[in-house]
């Protein structure tokens, strides 16, 4: 799946309901389990198929996957937790949130200097075409 079919799922109560993968529960666990792991127990063997699952279940659930730990795990179930565990939890995705943030300031300032390419390009191109 590309990034440009990610663009059009939706994500509202009706979709994420709807949304019935085995990844939700298998990533409910306590230890994150890896892409291998993952493959093995669904029974994908492309590495691209099983990350295209993961991109899908992180449009719907919070999915962790910091660079501190090898693997992926669902976010825990907030009801289920003690005041120091969803403390402990909400460090875990406050972590994730900024790794989130600094990829898209990375991928932000890769796109510049394709813009300023492709804005000279298309002065060029309206020049030569008597615009």
């Amino acid at each position: 799946m590309s990034h440009s079919n990610l663009k059009e799922i939706k994500q509202n109560k009706a979709t994420k309901d709807n949304y019935n993968h085995p990844i939700i529960n298998l990533l409910f666990s306590d230890s994150p389990l890896t892409k291998e792991e993952i493959g093995e127990k669904l029974n994908i063997t492309s590495d691209r198929s099983i990350r295209d699952v993961i991109a899908v279940c992180s449009m719907h659930y919070p999915i962790l996957a910091t660079s501190n730990q090898k693997g992926y795990r669902r976010a825990k179930d907030i009801n289920d937790l003690t005041i120091e565990e969803l403390e402990k939890e909400m460090e875990e995705v406050k972590h994730q949130l900024e790794e989130h943030k600094s990829r898209i300031a990375c991928l932000k300032k890769k796109m510049k200097p394709l813009v300023a390419w492709l804005k000279v390009a298309e002065k060029k191109v309206g020049t030569n075409n008597g615009q």
